[in-house]
């Protein structure tokens, strides 16, 4: 037998627990989704008692549930920073079909036609892949930046297709941070006067505007 210590096997429903307790216990507030963790409603209250947290906020539809976990009295926060997720996705693949283009005129001028090539081909995946970025990161990490969306401004616009939660949800996440429904916006190939010309208007929008106080 080689040296190496006994390290016996943890079983799904473990690993599944720890990784609600990292993210549980990382942060204030957490929302989260039993079923990204493989665990029912009740697994999941009864792991965030044992470290003092309990569901203080719901938002659940016929489809699925996101529960708040924080410490008994705490309500949801609104977050704050200089810029919301929608304003990122919409910028970033501005950003690297400008650096592509810069890289193929630059290899032009100087005759690389070979490196001009590999500059489109690569920066048209690159903007493909911004394009539908929110839909590649993990479903907890995209209730986060959909939570973060609602940060104290007065309107908001929200794309359901880059969040893996229905319409009803969004909703509902919305009235948490004190914000209405207002109206939809279809899906563009042109210039729109609300928002512009940009890769997102090839997607519809929900559009929630901020109760005024």
């Amino acid at each position: 037998m080689s040296g190496q210590p006994f390290r016996p096997i943890r079983r799904a429903s473990d690993v599944s627990e720890q990784r609600l307790v990292n993210r549980i216990t990382s942060e204030e507030r957490a929302w989260i989704d039993p079923r990204d963790y493989g665990l029912s409603r009740e697994q999941v209250k009864e792991i965030a008692a044992r470290y003092g947290k309990k569901i203080v906020w719901q938002c659940v539809d016929h489809t699925d549930q996101l529960l708040l976990i924080a410490e008994p009295g705490l309500l949801p926060l609104r977050a704050r920073g200089p810029f919301a997720p929608r304003t990122v996705m919409a910028a970033l693949p501005w950003v690297i079909s400008g650096v592509a283009a810069a890289g193929i005129i630059v290899n032009g001028q100087l005759g690389n036609d070979v490196h001009a090539t590999l500059a489109a081909i690569v920066g048209l995946l690159m903007t493909v892949i911004a394009l539908i970025l929110p839909r590649l990161l993990p479903r907890p990490v995209q209730i986060m930046l959909l939570a973060r969306e609602f940060n104290g401004s007065i309107s908001v616009r929200i794309k359901p297709a880059h969040y893996a939660v229905s319409p009803m949800l969004i909703g509902y996440l919305a009235a948490t941070y004190g914000y209405y429904y207002t109206g939809y916006l279809p899906a563009s190939l042109g210039y729109n006067h609300v928002i512009g010309l940009t890769p997102g208007s090839l997607t519809p929008s929900l559009l929630f505007a901020r109760f005024s106080r």
